[in-house]
């Protein structure tokens, strides 16, 4: 800090550094007297996140990206012949936006007309609603079923009442007896926004925080009520649902 000219501080400036200045501590520091910044960042530097949860592997190809928010600091690397790892304050990464830009350069490749970035985000949450709906519609709780002892404790005879199957006018009456809490149960989860975009109302992801990670994202499931990641690297949404976790109260 004692090298810069403190009067340009909080006067729009961004500053740009190599790895050999950027540290956490001072980019919030920076930040603080309203000084955005970006550089490229040593892994061992006090206050680096040290988990691995969303760590490069050596698989993975040239030209793949990871990144975490802690806070106001984005925290990112980047595959070339060797890791390139950097930190900011002035950039934002969100997953939707990302995959949209992708979808746009895509389409061009394959000279088609892109969708929108509403209509694009509509169709997403749209198949991923769909994607769950099935596979609720295809494993229905066991509560559904309608009780045995409620057809049989009438009869006269239950060996005769056993030997023939129930008629359908029996286990429709029976369906419109089950409690309501056994009617919502098919309720699909879906994902949605807590705000009217992927800027706000970001939250702590249920899934990540379980992993001991603090990890912020702007969507969550309309049935579970939890925050969850849903971006290209990281489908906290998916193994949420399919790790069998209930929801929070």
């Amino acid at each position: 800090m004692q090298l810069l000219d403190l009067s340009l501080l909080g006067g729009g400036c961004q500053l740009f550094m190599d790895n050999f200045y950027t540290s956490p501590c001072l980019f919030m520091d920076l930040l603080a007297k309203k000084t955005l910044a970006c550089g490229t960042v040593r892994t061992n530097r006090q206050g680096f996140p040290k988990m691995k949860a969303n760590d490069l592997s050596r698989r993975d190809p040239r030209g793949t990206i990871r990144w975490l928010r802690d806070g106001k600091l984005l925290f990112l690397k980047w595959k070339d012949t060797r890791e390139v790892t950097m930190c900011s304050t002035m950039h934002k990464a969100y997953g939707v936006v990302n995959s949209f830009i992708l979808h746009q350069h895509l389409s061009r490749a394959q000279n088609r007309s892109p969708l929108s970035q509403k209509e694009f985000r509509e169709k997403l949450v749209s198949e991923l609603a769909a994607v769950f709906s099935t596979s609720a519609a295809q494993d229905p709780p066991a509560s559904h079923a309608p009780e045995p002892t409620a057809s049989t404790s009438h009869a006269p005879e239950p060996p005769a009442s056993t030997s023939h199957a129930p008629e359908p006018p029996a286990s429709t009456s029976h369906a419109t007896d089950l409690p309501a809490s056994a009617t919502t149960a098919v309720e699909p989860c879906c994902p949605e926004y807590f705000g009217s975009d992927a800027r706000s109302g970001r939250r702590v992801c249920a899934l990540c925080k379980l992993s001991g990670l603090k990890v912020k994202t702007s969507v969550y499931c309309t049935k579970c009520s939890v925050p969850l990641c849903l971006v290209a690297s990281r489908n906290c949404f998916r193994k949420w649902h399919t790790d069998g976790h209930t929801q929070t109260k």
